[in-house]
């Protein structure tokens, strides 16, 4: 079993750049099991928050767990990265670590 974690940012010309909110995917050989979300308390006290979907993810101060059948919540699914993008930045991570420039 394996976690990863994720911090979700927000741009917006009402907030700017703003730590919106914090998900985890819990992972058994490979495949999502589990998925935790929650919103920070800087973003549920800007007086612009919004739940990023009104239905599955109202905004509170709690976490809210869901149990991966097959698809996650739209809007998580769209923000975090595919197979493609995972194999994109794991590369990236290793150039960015062995390049002179890091050092």
């Amino acid at each position: 079993m394996t976690n990863a974690t994720y911090d979700l940012y927000l741009n917006s010309p009402f907030m700017g750049l703003i730590h919106a909110a914090e998900c985890a995917i819990e992972e058994i050989n490979g495949n999502p099991h589990r998925v935790g979300f929650r919103y920070t308390a800087d973003y549920l006290g800007h007086a612009a928050a919004f739940p990023f979907d009104p239905i599955q993810l109202p905004l509170n101060s709690g976490e809210t767990i869901f149990r991966y059948s097959g698809s996650l919540p739209g809007v998580l699914d769209d923000y975090l990265p595919d197979d493609w993008g995972k194999k994109v930045l794991t590369w990236l991570g290793g150039v960015l670590q062995t390049s002179p420039a890091a050092k």
